[in-house]
């Protein structure tokens, strides 16, 4: 493609003598960076700047609103990019980036660079929407200001601190893979999705999160959740796998009815409050309230086996499981309710101050209770709070489970525990 001559041959005095193309300016700029010879450490690839100088000044000339300069190897930041309101430079190399003047902006994608730092007027960007910097070195972000931001994405970066308070229209905010000590969001209304996973969070601060979807936790240092779950009622999926919690209290559930994911893998859980401890039936109502759970995932050999066992007995038969135990809903219980013993029953618990008396039963597969002399024991909250990693059947077969069987569904034909 030809390009026009003004962007090759710009003269000062042709500017000056049309006072009508000031707004030109940028492109002696853009003709005087593009012959600049700046020696990075790697191969200087001219190529480069002269392939972003022309899309920046077709662009321009065709009145298009978005630039794409990825891919580009670009270290330093071109001029002209003011002009447009969508700005796309991932993969390059660039190591601060200033869009003080960019008033036009709206997207801005920075991802899988080597970023250290950014500036952004925030008085002026009163319409950016999304900002997306994945993959950099960025220590520190202030993004406080912009009221207008929707979207912002800061995973793997190298992130203490971040304060989003003032960021009231947030629906998506990404920023797992960081250092994370702390985080001020404040409250949120529009937000669907919070990743704050894999980073080194020990408290959480408490917020409203009204209509939040997604909330991603995992891998941090939390000893316990705080946070009002009735502040979050939405949520459909929960993790927080990979922290170091020592007790859940079944009870938050009452305010999750939408839940249809949860994990708690890999956290040191020994124990569960309730209301009731001494009695199963205390989480009756919590059951009945859980019909959306649909996936359960407690492994993990620092969580108690006999809670992990007990909690898969009680939710749902669609849950995914990575102990091999085939699960009744209480819509089920009832085909039990005489109390009759079934033969490969691993353990049960009867309900009898609900409507209808239930019996919860647990079963392994016909197979493996022929191969193994398999117990019936009935267990109230207590025995199973205070059983924990001894060598009964339960731990064992739970750390017999090979690896290669987590998070798989459940199968009448197979069973993970072998002799």
């Amino acid at each position: 493609m030809k390009f026009p001559s003004i962007f090759n041959k710009i003269k000062p005095q042709s500017i000056q003598q049309h006072p009508e193309k000031n707004q030109l300016n940028w492109m002696l700029e853009l003709n005087k960076w593009k012959e600049e010879r700046i020696l990075t450490g790697e191969i200087h690839r001219p190529e480069c700047r002269n392939e972003a100088a022309k899309r920046i000044n077709c662009a321009f000339l065709s009145k298009q609103n978005d630039i794409d300069l990825s891919g580009l190897n670009l270290s330093t930041q071109p001029p002209g990019l003011q002009n447009f309101t969508s700005i796309n430079l991932d993969n390059n190399q660039l190591t601060h980036f200033d869009a003080t003047n960019y008033d036009r902006l709206v997207k801005l994608s920075l991802n899988s660079n080597t970023l250290e730092s950014i500036n952004i007027h925030q008085g002026r960007n009163v319409s950016i929407t999304h900002i997306s910097m994945n993959n950099n070195c960025l220590r520190n972000i202030d993004i406080d200001r912009l009221s207008s931001i929707t979207y912002f994405s800061a995973a793997h970066n190298k992130l203490e601190f971040v304060q989003l308070e003032s960021c009231e229209w947030l629906q998506y905010l990404n920023l797992s893979h960081n250092q994370l000590t702390d985080i001020v969001t404040g409250n949120k209304e529009e937000l669907l999705l919070l990743d704050l996973s894999h980073n080194k969070l020990a408290s959480l601060h408490n917020a409203l999160f009204p209509n939040l979807n997604t909330l991603l936790i995992n891998n941090n240092l939390l000893s316990e959740i705080k946070m009002f779950y009735s502040n979050f009622c939405k949520v459909q999926t929960l993790n927080a796998a990979n922290n170091q919690l020592e007790k859940i209290n079944l009870h938050f559930l009452t305010y999750l009815s939408s839940i249809k994911s949860l994990r708690l893998d890999n956290n040191k859980i020994t124990r569960i409050d309730t209301e009731n401890t001494s009695d199963i039936r205390s989480l009756f109502p919590i059951i009945k309230k859980s019909e959306s759970l649909n996936f359960l995932n407690i492994s993990g050999e620092n969580n108690c086996p006999t809670i992990q066992l007990m909690l898969f007995n009680l939710f749902s038969p669609a849950l995914k499981l990575n102990t091999g135990l085939a699960i009744l809903s209480p819509g089920a219980f009832e085909d039990h309710s005489d109390g009759l013993d079934v033969d490969n029953e691993l353990f049960h618990y009867t309900i009898n101050k609900a409507y209808t008396p239930y019996n919860i039963h647990t079963y392994k597969t016909e197979e493996v209770v022929n191969q193994r002399n398999i117990k019936i024991k009935n267990m109230t909250l207590d025995e199973i709070n205070n059983t924990y990693c001894n060598n009964d059947y339960y731990n064992e077969a739970i750390r017999e489970e090979p690896i290669d069987f987590l998070d798989r569904s459940f199968s009448s034909s197979s069973w993970p525990f072998y002799h």
